[in-house]
């Protein structure tokens, strides 16, 4: 059985993978919105191809102290934080979270 190659490549991309180790320079491959694949530079595999020509590449970042909590409500897309490569909020952690207003 032949598996379809993947909908994207980011090639030569200094990889940051988030396990603490040194960056390496690779390729990784990206079918529908699932990393499918990490390849050596220049092997991956993809319909359309980004050389990113030694650019990082890294997994989204946690925002540790956010106050999303009451943007959120205002606009959900939470665009300025996904624009800067924000994957993830922790919100509430001041002691004074949306839901601390909401019960009061």
């Amino acid at each position: 059985m032949e598996i379809a190659p993947a909908n994207y490549c980011i090639a030569n991309a200094q990889i940051v993978d988030g396990s603490g180790g040194r960056p390496f320079v690779g390729d990784v491959e990206i079918t529908g919105d699932v990393i499918s694949g990490i390849a050596p530079a220049g092997r991956g595999k993809g319909e359309q191809r980004f050389d990113v020509n030694g650019m990082y590449l890294s997994p989204g970042f946690i925002d540790i102290h956010s106050h999303a909590d009451y943007t959120l409500l205002v606009d959900g897309s939470a665009e300025s934080a996904l624009l800067q490569g924000v994957t993830s909020v922790v919100t509430g952690n001041c002691g004074h979270g949306i839901l601390g207003t909401v019960n009061r």
